[in-house]
């Protein structure tokens, strides 16, 4: 399974999702990409234009992030300017 990355970036917490999640998790038989457009917003898109399976999409998503343990993080303000703290989890 993609190793998802729980990391504290300034004053919030963000879980980076690799690409390839989009494959193994979400499993939709269609091409999903997934891009963070800033303020705590993901776009999601998807190559064909149903609805449906974007909304599965979103599901499987959510279900992902919420699976992630809580850590405890160290206060950083200045962690997006370098490199991400955090942890691994399968």
């Amino acid at each position: 399974m993609p190793i998802a990355t729980v990391s504290k970036v300034g004053n919030g917490r963000a879980v980076f999702i690799p690409a390839s999640v989009t494959d193994e998790a979400f499993a939709l038989g269609n091409k999903v990409e997934i891009e963070y457009v800033g303020e705590g917003t993901l776009l999601i898109r998807s190559a064909v234009d149903d609805r449906k399976l974007r909304q599965e999409a979103l599901g499987r998503l959510l279900d992902i992030v919420g699976e992630q343990p809580e850590v405890l993080w160290e206060d950083d303000s200045r962690a997006a300017d370098r490199e991400l703290i955090g942890g691994r989890y399968a």
